[in-house]
């Protein structure tokens, strides 16, 4: 009935009808109800189950123009995440506010995988140097696209040509932190293994697919079809899992700045030992800071706020802060590893796309206010980028049109410390200001035999 377009009972039926019959269409439709019904059009290719390109196999790119050309799925755009793919509601109205759920999901599970990558490296099971991650390239395997791929040297792996020589196995992993995971909702990842097993003359892949928890239907379909179905506790203990849990939970509340500081600094204290996960969070938990610091001053402050001109331009403005019609502020953070220098391209498309956007906006929402556009970071900025920002305020003095603030490491944790709020400046300081990389081998010491004249008292 039309009355029932939308429904949970709608979804599910559908999905299970069509994943019956093996349908392309069932299993995308089942990857967007394992993400909450939201996901990065970027991340479609693999989690639909279909190729990028196969004979007499439907592309994940024909899956989802069919899809929304039927109605079921529509592309939206969301603040801070760009182009997704979302299963189609009865009302509109629905997806406010999902940009918060799918962002925390998205930066945790880029935890998770760097999580996963070193997991891999440590224990040998690819090849160090080759191993792709969805968040900076396209990890592909005969044709399909997972979460993280590399090849391996295992010995259980590798084959020998008929040619002479060897020829590697795979490593194919996906991930998804998003609860429970039923059989739908892993069957697409089902699907793309079992067609690569099919494939003549293809290395031999050794699968995993890594969640929060499983139902057990979905836990034994895949194990029938020899895919490692490993949880985050199973692979890195509960600590792991709870702070993973935690940091999800932290970053949707983020926006509403109801955290406290020392949750912040927990969360990111205890993933210290991923690699890479304490630039990741740095990036994401700053706008945080910055918001922290300056709610004092200000009578609304907001985290994540998408701007439009009168064309409809969009630009995305990382803290917003209005002082009634005094003033508003947009502030653009960049939350760098402590002063590594800021990438240039950064500065010029701030100042060039991001702040006429911002600009326009402030003219259509908040006539006659005097206008600030800021530009804060923990690192530090280059002769290139200092030369374009200070003609940059020095033309924008003499236009008055807004007034132009950048602040790099230095000036913000200045700005930080004289907010005398102790907890903010000693997690500030810890995180962004003093870090250091530890020796992860610490005063580790060789074995020594128990039985030898080392022991022997002098």
């Amino acid at each position: 009935m039309p009355e029932q377009f939308g429904s949970p009972t709608y979804w599910q039926i559908l999905t299970s009808t069509l994943q019956k019959t093996q349908s392309a269409y069932g299993y995308a439709i089942g990857a967007l109800l394992a993400r909450g019904g939201v996901m990065p059009l970027a991340h479609f290719p693999a989690a639909s189950g279909s190729p990028h390109f196969m004979s007499k196999r439907l592309s994940h790119e024909a899956v989802l123009q069919r899809l929304c050309s039927n109605g079921l799925v529509k592309k939206i755009d969301l603040l801070g995440i760009g182009e997704c793919v979302a299963l189609r509601e009865s009302n509109e109205e629905y997806f406010n506010g999902v940009e918060i759920e799918v962002k925390a999901r998205m930066v945790t599970e880029s935890v998770l995988l760097k999580a996963v990558a070193q997991w891999s490296k440590n224990l040998g099971l690819v090849s160090y140097e080759q191993l792709k991650n969805r968040d900076v390239s396209e990890p592909k395997v005969t044709g399909f696209l997972f979460d993280l791929t590399a090849p391996s040297y295992l010995t259980g792996l590798l084959q020998q040509k008929s040619s002479g020589g060897t020829m590697p196995g795979f490593f194919c992993c996906d991930v998804l932190f998003n609860g429970k995971l039923e059989e739908e909702h892993i069957a697409p990842f089902i699907n793309k293994c079992r067609s690569i097993k099919s494939l003549p003359k293809t290395g031999r892949p050794f699968f995993i697919f890594v969640a929060d928890s499983y139902s057990k239907e979905a836990f034994l379909a895949l194990k029938e079809q020899g895919i490692v179905p490993a949880t985050v506790n199973n692979l890195f203990g509960q600590e792991t899992a709870e702070t993973l849990r935690a940091l999800t939970e932290t970053l949707k509340s983020i926006t509403f700045l109801n955290n406290k500081s020392e949750q912040i600094d927990e969360v990111m204290t205890r993933l210290s030992h991923i690699e890479g996960a304490a630039s990741q969070l740095r990036g994401d938990l700053f706008e945080y800071i910055v918001a922290k610091a300056v709610k004092d001053s200000a009578q609304y402050v907001e985290v994540g706020v998408q701007c439009k001109d009168s064309k409809g331009k969009k630009a995305d403005c990382d803290v917003f802060v209005s002082n009634g019609y005094k003033k508003v502020t947009f502030i653009e953070c960049k939350g760098y590893n402590p002063y590594a220098e800021v990438l240039h391209k950064d500065v010029k498309h701030w100042i060039h796309e991001q702040v006429p956007v911002f600009f326009k906006h402030a003219l259509i929402h908040y006539p006659n206010t005097a206008i600030h556009v800021e530009f804060w970071t923990t690192g530090k900025l280059g002769k290139d980028s200092m030369d374009l920002l200070n003609d940059f305020k020095e033309k924008n003095k003499n236009d008055q049109r807004y007034e132009v603030v950048f602040r790099q490491a230095h000036d913000v944790k200045d700005f930080i410390d004289g907010t005398r709020n102790k907890s903010l400046v000693r997690v500030f300081g810890k995180h962004f200001i003093d870090y250091y990389r530890k020796d992860p081998l610490g005063a580790v010491t060789p074995p020594k035999r128990l039985a030898s004249s080392d022991n022997v008292p002098t």
